[in-house]
């Protein structure tokens, strides 16, 4: 389904609206120098402006009508005036709907907080016309698949399983022990996380300051990038490194930015700048 919001659908309208008084315009010029030809010529110049002032005027009504019918569900919904189930799930009078054009839920606006299959929910939900939930603002902490979900903040899932959600709580994950705060997102394999600015956590060997990343492996069992900000660094191998640092299949360290100026190789590598690891 395509939704316009009210601005867009004003935009649309003026866009139509300047194409065929562009056309009119254009009609009109020509047909007032056939005019000038005379009596018959004055004659088939109204008809031909009647025609053609009906034409537009029926062909505008059409797009204007397009352009509404198109918006319409985005721009009112369905208030609830009762309690009712749709696609599975229960909602309460005052909540509003919004339905897709096979009339499957799109977005709905919550009245109040509910309890939607499990998830505890207020204001917008979002939906994938499939039945199952894309994107919910989460009423408070909670646990979804086990994860400490934070309230008061989005979650987001795919396929009706939880993809991301702020970190309730510490949260073991894979022994990587992700501390409350964290953006932790979820992927067939793998798992990144967004540790918050003030609390970092160890990976392994290695510790990880906060305001980090982390991409985690869960197969190969290691992480695979660590992000750290220019000002902050980890300890790797007896050297500080910082930027981004990738690891290669076997968990070895790949690439880094060196935070200090440093020899390796016979080579000088002043602080800040990007190192391939041959270790």
């Amino acid at each position: 389904m395509i939704q316009f919001s009210l601005a867009e659908a004003a935009f649309a309208l003026m866009l139509v609206a300047f194409k065929y008084l562009t056309l009119l315009f254009c009609v009109c010029i020509v047909l007032w120098l056939v005019a000038q030809g005379g009596g018959r010529g004055v004659v088939a110049s109204r008809i031909a402006v009647a025609v053609t002032g009906t034409l537009w005027t029926v062909s505008l009504a059409f797009n204007i009508c397009a352009v509404l019918t198109a918006s319409a569900g985005d721009l009112r919904g369905e208030v609830m005036p009762h309690a009712m189930a749709i696609d599975g799930y229960s909602f309460g009078a005052g909540d509003t709907v919004f339905r897709g054009d096979n009339r499957r839920l799109v977005r709905v606006r919550l009245a109040e907080p509910r309890n939607l299959a499990g998830i505890k929910a207020s204001g917008v939900v979002e939906f994938d016309g499939e039945g199952n939930v894309t994107r919910a603002h989460l009423s408070e902490n909670q646990e979804i698949e086990t994860v400490p979900c934070a309230g008061d903040a989005d979650a987001r899932f795919s396929a009706g399983q939880l993809e991301r959600c702020v970190l309730a709580r510490a949260y073991s994950l894979d022994g990587v022990l992700l501390p409350a705060g964290t953006d932790l997102c979820r992927f067939p394999g793998l798992w990144h996380a967004f540790l918050p600015d003030d609390l970092g956590t160890a990976v392994g060997a290695i510790v990880v300051p906060g305001g980090a990343d982390v991409r985690f492996d869960q197969v190969r069992r290691h992480a695979v990038r660590l992000n750290v900000r220019e000002d902050r660094w980890v300890m790797i191998g007896g050297l500080r490194l910082t930027g981004t640092i990738d690891f290669a299949e076997d968990g070895r360290l790949e690439t880094a930015d060196v935070f200090d100026a440093v020899d390796l190789d016979g080579q000088h590598h002043p602080a800040g700048t990007f190192v391939r690891f041959t270790w």
